[in-house]
């Protein structure tokens, strides 16, 4: 189970590469509020995710580290509805439609992040079940 967190750790370092590599390869300029949204919400889980990583390292802190997984998943459901609402904008307007392909891949890039950090998180969880 540790080699899968740690896996799944390295996923979440590759997703936010790819976000990084992204907006030069894009050539994003502009932020959008989802953009915004999104990777502050990445931030979030990832330091939620750190703390259920050092919290479980300790007996006494199991209950600390299911909260912080808990909190992961409630932020990744969050950045699914922001997620859903960027598509639905970006593709709501009639402007440049390449522009539009850019943020679309550039939002799913985002989502990754999030989507990764909840499998931690419920590795995280598996492990405290098993080890309780």
């Amino acid at each position: 189970d540790i080699h899968t967190l740690t896996v799944e750790l390295d996923k979440i370092l590759d997703a936010l590469q790819d976000v990084s590599t992204a907006v030069g390869m894009y050539h994003i300029q502009d932020s959008t509020p989802e953009a915004r949204e999104l990777a502050a919400l990445g931030a979030d889980a990832c330091q939620r995710l750190n703390r259920a990583v050092i919290a479980l390292s300790d007996k006494d802190r199991k209950k600390d580290a299911l909260g912080y997984c808990q909190e992961v998943d409630g932020i990744e459901t969050k950045a699914d509805k922001v997620f859903k609402k960027a598509i639905t904008r970006l593709f709501a307007d009639e402007g440049n439609i390449w522009a539009a392909m850019k943020l679309k891949e550039f939002y799913f890039l985002l989502e990754n992040v999030l989507d990764y950090c909840e499998d931690a998180a419920k590795t995280i969880e598996g492990i405290l079940i098993e080890n309780a």
